[in-house]
């Protein structure tokens, strides 16, 4: 079986995590609009999901730390995150 490249874009994931693995759920979310004066619904399509170690998980999280660091640092950036993230990127990427 041979395996092709694929390109997804996804702005939402979802972590779940056992003893065993951890698997993150990339989705798509969007507003729509049912009727002109209500509020948008907000609709969700699973792009994909990947399955990996927790120690491959920890070495992907370590690995993306490291290159959203340098990205900031050598664009001059500091990328806005809610409080709740802000709060843990700052706690261990100093």
């Amino acid at each position: 079986m041979g395996c092709e490249e694929r390109d997804f874009y996804a702005n939402t994931v979802q972590v779940a995590t056992t003893l065993y693995d951890v698997t993150l759920h990339f989705r798509l979310q969007t507003h729509v609009f049912v009727e002109t004066e209500q509020q948008p619904q907000v609709e969700a399509k699973e792009v994909c999901s990947i399955r990996m170690s927790p120690q491959h998980a920890k070495s992907v999280a370590a690995l993306l730390v490291r290159q959203i660091a340098e990205y900031e640092k050598d664009n001059g950036l500091n990328l806005p995150v809610p409080p709740n993230i802000k709060e843990i990127w700052d706690q261990y990427c100093k």
